[in-house]
């Protein structure tokens, strides 16, 4: 019978796949280490042996030296899989409430912050749902009370104009010329020409901006759904 991936399967996977890009790239676990700050050998050695995960906010930064896809680290592309298939075939826990559309192959266009506005970095092709266009790595904890945690991906449907009907939706925001983006709950409103982008965390402070500020802000687009890479 089929079944999801347990984390000590899932930390096997990420341990083999961490040894082989160190290897292709030619990296001993010492090297590997003095790559990655804060990192040692003995760290290396776990993560591989699948004894232990690699930090979160750290992902990337192993993704990066090693050129690799963050979701290729993560295990993510397995997960997918797996729960398609197990869905396919009537396996999946009662405690799993399964995607109910499809995916099809998309892009996870380099970062998005949870916090401050960051810039776009990179490309990587992963499996996205069909309702949406790409997909974004968070960073950061402004809309952790709505779940999207530092390290989630989520998944944005294009929309190139602000609209009073997607009120209340979390989308991605560029702002300014470099389009650094940021993902949080908009509410706009064409008459006074006024919007306020609110993140889903007391921490941070709300985003308004008013008149000609708007031509500086670009919708990405709203997001229709996210994952959490385990």
């Amino acid at each position: 019978m089929s079944k999801l991936l347990s984390r000590k399967e899932t930390m096997k996977i990420i341990g083999e796949r961490l040894r082989e890009a160190r290897k292709n790239k030619g990296f001993t676990q010492q090297e590997l280490a003095s790559r990655i700050k804060g990192q040692s050998k003995t760290q290396i050695c776990a993560y591989e042996n699948g004894r232990r995960d690699i930090p979160r906010d750290l992902v990337v930064e192993f993704a990066n030296v090693l050129d690799v896809s963050p979701v290729y680290l993560t295990a993510y592309d397995k997960s997918i899989a797996l729960m398609q298939s197990n869905e396919s075939e009537g396996h999946l826990p009662s405690n799993i409430v399964p995607l109910k559309k499809e995916f099809k192959k998309g892009y996870l266009v380099g970062d998005i912050a949870c916090g401050s506005p960051i810039n776009q970095e990179e490309c990587e092709e992963i499996l996205i749902p069909y309702n949406a266009d790409i997909a974004l790595y968070c960073k950061g904890d402004s809309m952790i009370n709505a779940s999207i945690n530092d390290g989630d991906i989520v998944f944005i449907k294009y929309m190139d104009w602000f609209d009073e009907m997607i009120n209340g939706k979390i989308v991605a925001v560029g702002i300014g010329d470099d389009y650094e983006y940021t993902l949080k709950r908009q509410f706009y409103n064409e008459t006074r020409r006024t919007l306020k982008l609110i993140p889903e965390n007391d921490s941070y402070k709300p985003m308004i901006f008013v008149g000609e500020q708007l031509a500086n802000i670009h919708l990405l687009g709203v997001a229709v759904g996210f994952t959490s890479v385990l």
